[in-house]
């Protein structure tokens, strides 16, 4: 999978769902498509697409090509607060850089949330070109890969604690807040003790003879994750805490780099309904098209009805509906999405081959109430 050409808005490719692809770029995602917003049944003209989720490529272990030699050194003051062995990539980057472009990006994101995404319509080009290198230079900065790093070779992603506690560190120097020493220390602590029950957690997601579910995987290393920036943010004062994710931004996914909003984001795929009945038929006529049942949709529409009736869904806010989903919202659909899946296999007794296609399923419905 490849991104194509960097002249591509970046910036309309983050805001559209295109962090995902840069973090698939890192190494840390399944090839799976973008989240789509669903279409009304009787909208759909053509069947859906069975899309196949298979998990994702193995990480090979880093290293630093010597081919890729000679690069323009990263300058003294602009290295990783903090170093780890088995994460050399991070010493290639320029964190200054990253902490300024970090903080270029927010002032983005925060019109994001206020306005929403820009349109291709002609109103919106002067914003699309003010959004134009800003997104460059955060997809620079944060995302593509450092110079010096072996091609094909992976890059520690930004939720990664060894990346999060660097990008922390930069961020609040940028701000001239800098981390105390004993912050410092609570911090390195930190992704010392979290980074290897991340692995762990990314190693499960590549394993194909894991057999748990796609989608308890990847919430399993989420809550990893969630538990690691609770007690990094424990470790900050609250202006510290609000430089790094603002409170317009937080836990916001496709907004906010600082939290874990970032391991949910390729999880969720959005949808807005207006009641149950409206509900049930996005969900049936989806799930019938993938699993290629159409001619027992009947049948599965029942299923949906039930799981439907069993749960109540949020309503959305109107940042959600920008699309910009809580990661509150999304943790709590990927748990209904795992039981949903469970009762059509169980309920409709469906062959091994949709059994192991539900297995690996690798996003949730998210159902707002409009």
């Amino acid at each position: 999978m490849k991104l194509g050409p960097v002249a591509v808005l970046v910036g309309v490719l983050v805001g559209a769902g295109g962090l995902a692809l840069l973090l698939y770029e890192a190494g840390k995602l399944p090839d799976v498509p973008a989240p789509a917003p669903a279409e009304d049944p009787q909208d759909t003209k053509t069947a859906a697409r069975r899309v196949k989720t298979p998990p994702p490529p193995p990480l090979p272990d880093i290293e630093i090509h010597p081919a890729a030699k000679p690069r323009a050194p990263v300058p003294s003051d602009a290295l990783p607060r903090y170093r780890f062995e088995q994460y050399p990539d991070l010493q290639l980057r320029n964190w200054k850089e990253v902490g300024a472009a970090f903080m270029e990006t927010l002032v983005q994101h925060r019109e994001m949330a206020e306005k929403g995404m820009p349109t291709p319509d002609p109103e919106d080009a002067a914003r699309v070109e003010a959004m134009r290198p800003r997104a460059e230079r955060m997809m620079s900065a944060l995302f593509s890969r450092p110079a010096g790093l072996a091609e094909g070779r992976n890059v520690t992603p930004i939720d990664h604690p060894a990346f999060a506690v660097n990008l922390a560190a930069a961020v609040l120097e940028h701000s001239k807040m800098p981390l105390t020493e004993a912050q410092g220390k609570r911090l390195s602590d930190l992704a010392v003790e979290r980074s290897p029950f991340v692995d762990k957690a990314d190693a499960a997601i590549r394993d194909e003879n894991d057999p748990a579910w796609m989608l308890d995987r990847i919430a399993a290393r989420a809550r990893v994750i969630e538990g690691f920036y609770a007690e990094l943010y424990s470790a900050l004062t609250p202006a510290q805490g609000e430089a790094l994710s603002p409170e317009l931004l937080r836990n916001r996914t496709r907004l906010d780099l600082a939290s874990p909003a970032a391991s949910w984001m390729p999880v969720a795929r959005p949808m807005f309904f207006a009641n149950d009945d409206q509900l049930v038929g996005l969900i049936s006529h989806g799930l019938a098209n993938d699993f290629k049942v159409l001619d027992r949709e009947a049948e599965l529409r029942a299923i949906v009805e039930a799981w439907t009736r069993s749960d109540t869904f949020p309503a959305a806010d109107l940042i959600d509906r920008r699309g910009f989903l809580r990661t509150s919202h999304v943790a709590a659909a990927a748990v209904r999405m795992t039981d949903l899946l469970n009762r059509i296999v169980d309920g409709m007794k469906l062959g091994e081959e949709a059994a192991n296609f539900a297995r690996l399923v690798s996003i949730a419905y998210v159902p707002l109430r409009n």
